[in-house]
């Protein structure tokens, strides 16, 4: 849930201004407000969605329609679609139609977006965006491609478990030649098959754009239920610049706020425009007719628009169960579908009801067509203007009767049942506008979408419209249970050829709800564009547009997935123009190559060792090159916060569960700003947030959580044998035929010293309000693989910041020759733990263990430093969790300049760091080889106990 987050004083300036909290705008603010140097407003004119039920509830999306949360825009008549009015409905609350949507994961492919011939826009540069964007938790039962998706983003992100009649239609689709491929609208790679479409739900609850403010910190101000006026501007001509937004508040009062560095206008398709053409930017002479002085001729703004039009095929059924009209249409069944969802999130009220999806090309089917045959066409293109590995329409079900307001026949849900699929156009040919009613911002724009004003947008509608009958008449999986068409008067399931649809498009199809297109990006030579590839409004200084209308054609799928990764885009673009390589994460960038080629090395001068059998330490003699580099991170450990900092604090009679996890009582300089009934850990958390905002871009301060695996197998053997016998015989060996040490597991006291921290956990957040982990990192080794999942999996996390943890090589214990920190390899981690996300560029196996070998503890801090730039130099999160190891915690606080401070299985301890990006060179980090380790070639005696 967003925080609640007031604006600072009139006359106050930020560095960013987003005009509109919707999809993209969320996105872009939340991005941008990472930096805790940037001071980030987004103003939305609707209300908060934390206020908002039915937008965290996904059965809710109904209520919204013809309420203060709907922009309430109905188009004007299409002449094509028999001169009806179609009602546009978008969310007006924070996190916008991400709260109202289908909730549908539909990426499209990638050459839709190669389509746009824009630098930096390519397919596989947009659907990296869309993945970063995604925190996907998967199910047994779905096949998921997971290369294709992300795992630490802040939208969560899971498939939908189907009702009967979806599986079933699904078995019709196969039939009918559309091949199943379970994540093909992820990977985006089938133009004609048939598959599962991922949710933005979580748990059931609906997951949006507005998940992104959660945790940020006061560089954030969100100004709900204000509505953006216009953008002033400074300057003329070549010199003209957005300086400052003109909004009315709630009371009808108005106000300008400053931007000093850039304006970001993200209302969507059909808001951004009159936006921009309130401001003076658009085509001059429509200007001009409501008295606005023109500041740029930009004739695109407001054209171009483009929609997905839609037509529901119901049919009826009297099969009982099947769909999911009982769980909501019969006496009383709403109200326990509401209970269920508030009490135990489950049910109808937890879920959207689509369930089958497929594509398809049509180029078979209206082979015949005079129409398809004689439209111009450019080489390699069909008449839409689409390759052959992109789709024409897209197939989608219901699982129970409902969509528009115009379906109004309910079934009763005992002995009437409908369900639907639905035909969606793709690449459609007409195109409509968005023009001013009036220069008054409270009136909403004319919107004329100008439905199936062309002729061949009917002609493959229809013919869609045809195949989708098929599907269900003709297919195995539906054929028997279909009792004609609903509601009963109506007998579309007796058509048979297209024409016999075009009368039912013509009356029926409707949006959507992907409009596009109103400020499309492009070139210097197209007089329609109204954006450059970096979504710079033409013709003006800082001032640009992230939303759904930057889009020149719009994806061949749901616009959800594209409208994050315009945000996503758009902050990096800005943080790219605005910043640079000043700030900490960025400089990092100028050293990756470095830390790339050391690590290389280091890992090249481990595999070129010859294994040999001595007693002694001689040291390998060829030595790896010296890291060297113009900036370096320089690490400090801040005390004074934490009792394990204090030299006077026994490591050995050290308990994180008494002391509040060594947490001090003390006050801060930020005291004075804090109610005085927040926690200590919550002052001590606004303490660390404001430090971070007053600190230069150089400075970034973290919060580690170093967490000790809890016991293995291989430390109940070291204590049986003794340490000078475990050292130098049984180490080496991966068991004692009773029990197993080889990358060693957790033993029962393991498994209860990470319950203990679980539990202890716990009780933080309820009773301290502990930040919670951002991000969680974890070593390769079985033990903290394990101890990590026992921890974290069964906290109430936030949503935007699920325990998904990254495994990372350079995590794991001191390399020593010991079989116990041998790790297994990548695809039995994948395997053993799938909901982990395994860095890339890791080994399948162990390159890093050498039997009878080991690293010396300068290697190791070589080793621990890497891993620390990486973590400092990409990860922009202040709360960050590792679980490793003794040796290399040990290594960890070594590194950071922190005392030694030894923890027992188990245990955590939080360290406040500060890193610092500083010119010159750092000391000298030559790598050092591994040496041999001292073995025994007699088995040492054997105690007088067995384990």
């Amino acid at each position: 849930m967003a925080p609640n987050v007031s604006l600072e004083p009139e006359g106050s300036n930020y560095d960013y201004i987003v005009c509109g909290g919707g999809t993209s705008g969320s996105v872009v603010a939340a991005r941008l407000a990472e930096d805790p140097q940037n001071s980030v407003l987004v103003i939305e004119a609707g209300k908060h969605n934390s206020l908002l039920e039915n937008t965290l509830m996904v059965g809710g999306w109904s209520q919204n329609f013809d309420t203060e949360e709907d922009w309430n825009i109905t188009t004007e008549p299409s002449p094509g679609a028999h001169d009806r009015q179609v009602k546009v409905s978008r969310g007006k609350f924070l996190g916008g139609s991400s709260g109202v949507n289908g909730t549908l994961c539909i990426r499209g492919t990638k050459q839709d977006y190669d389509d746009w011939n824009m630098p930096g826009w390519s397919g596989e540069e947009v659907f990296g965006y869309m993945k970063k964007a995604e925190s996907f938790h998967g199910k047994k039962w779905f096949k998921a491609d997971e290369e294709a998706h992300g795992y630490d983003g802040l939208l969560n992100v899971e498939p939908h478990d189907l009702a009967p009649i979806s599986n079933m239609i699904l078995e019709s689709m196969e039939d009918r030649g559309l091949k199943l491929q379970p994540d093909m609208f992820t990977t985006g790679d089938n133009p004609h098959g048939c598959g599962h479409a991922p949710r933005t739900v979580y748990k059931g609850d609906r997951t949006t754009a507005a998940d992104y403010f959660a945790d940020k910190g006061p560089n954030l101000a969100i100004k709900t239920e204000t509505t953006v006026d216009k953008i002033i501007f400074e300057g003329e001509g070549d010199n003209l610049k957005a300086v400052a937004v003109k909004v009315i508040e709630k009371d009808g009062s108005t106000r300008e706020i400053k931007a000093t560095k850039e304006i970001i206008v993200s209302g969507g398709a059909y808001c951004t425009p009159t936006v921009l053409m309130r401001s003076g930017i658009g085509e001059k002479a429509q200007l001009a007719s409501h008295g606005i002085d023109c500041k740029v001729d930009l004739p695109g703004v407001g054209k171009n628009l483009i929609d997905h039009l839609i037509v529901f095929i119901f049919y009826a059924t009297k099969t009982p169960n099947i769909t999911n009209d009982h769980l909501l249409y019969k006496p009383n069944a709403i109200g326990e579908a509401y209970r269920q969802w508030k009490e135990e999130k489950r049910g109808p009220l937890s879920i959207f009801p689509f369930g089958a999806f497929a594509y398809a090309r049509m180029d078979e089917r209206l082979k015949a067509e005079p129409l398809w045959n004689s439209a111009l066409r450019k080489e390699g293109r069909d008449p839409m203007g689409l390759t052959s590995t992109q789709p024409n329409v897209e197939f989608f079900s219901t699982e129970c009767y409902g969509g528009p307001k115009q379906f109004a026949d309910f079934p009763d849900g005992e002995s009437s049942h409908a369900f639907s699929l639905i035909a969606e156009l793709f690449a459609p040919k007409s195109r409509g506008s968005v023009t001013l009613k009036s220069a008054d911002p409270k009136d909403n724009p004319i919107v004329d979408h100008k439905y199936l004003s062309e002729e061949l947008d009917v002609v493959v509608l229809s013919e869609a419209c045809r195949f989708a009958n098929e599907i269900i008449t003709q297919g195995k999986g539906t054929r028997d249970i279909i009792d004609g068409s609903w509601p009963a008067a109506l007998t579309h399931h007796k058509n048979t050829e297209r024409e016999d649809w075009v009368p039912f498009v013509r009356d029926n199809a409707t949006t959507c709800y992907h409009p596009g297109g109103t400020a499309k990006m492009g070139t210097d030579s197209d007089p329609m564009a109204v954006l450059d590839s970096e979504l710079r409004v033409r013709g003006v200084k800082g001032l640009r547009v992230a939303d759904t209308s930057v889009m020149p054609l719009l994806n061949q799928g749901h616009t959800q997935m594209p409208a994050y990764a315009i945000g996503e885009k758009a902050a990096d673009l800005i943080k790219g123009k605005s910043f640079g390589v000043s700030s900490l994460t960025e400089k990092i960038g100028n050293i990756t190559s470095t830390l790339t080629i050391m690590l290389f090395n280091y890992i090249q001068a481990v595999s070129c060792l010859a294994v040999t059998c001595t007693a002694n330490m001689a040291p390998h003699p060829t030595p790896a090159p010296e890291y060297s580099s113009s900036t370096y991170i320089k690490y400090s450990t801040v005390p004074g916060f934490f009792l394990q900092d204090d030299n006077a604090t026994d490591p050995g009679t050290f308990d994180y569960t008494a002391t509040n996890f060594g947490l001090i009582n003390r006050t801060y300089p930020t005291d004075n700003g804090c109610s005085d009934s927040l926690t200590q850990w919550q002052k001590f958390k606004h303490y660390i947030d404001t430090l971070n905002i007053r600190s230069s871009k150089d400075v970034d301060y973290k919060v580690l959580f170093l967490g000790r695996h809890g016991e293995g197998y291989h430390n109940v053997a070291e204590s049986y044998y003794g340490t000078p016998a475990w050292n130098c015989y049984w180490s080496i060996r991966d068991g004692n035929g009773t029990s197993v040490w080889a990358d060693a597991k957790i033993t029962p006291n393991g498994a209860a010293q990470a319950q203990k921290a679980a539990d202890f956990w716990t009780s933080r957040i309820e009773l301290q309000k502990i930040p919670l982990p951002q991000s969680y990192y974890v070593s390769p080794l079985t033990r903290c693989l394990q101890t990590a999942n026992i921890t974290f999996s069964q906290l109430p996390l936030s949503r935007t910041h699920p325990f998904v943890p990254t495994v990372k090589e350079l995590f794991r214990e001191g390399i020593s020759g010991h079989t116990c920190d041998r790790r297994g390899n990548r695809t039995y981690i994948h395997d053993a733990f799938p909901r982990y996300q395994i860095e890339a560029g890791f080994s399948e196996e162990d390159l890093l263990f050498k039997p009878l070998e080991g690293e010396v503890p300068t290697d190791q801090d070589i080793r621990s430093k890497t891993v620390l730039d990486d973590v400092f130099g990409s990860d922009g999160h202040t709360w960050i969790s590792v679980t490793s190891h003794s040796g290399e915690i040990a290594s960890i606080l070594r590194v950071f300049g922190h005392r030694t401070f030894s923890l027992n299985t188990g245990a955590v301890i939080p360290v406040l760091v500060k890193g610092e990006t500083v010119s010159g060179t750092p000391a000298s980090t030559a790598t050092v080889p591994y040496t041999t380790i001292s073995t025994c070639s007699t088995q040492p005696p054997l105690p007088t106990a067995t384990i």
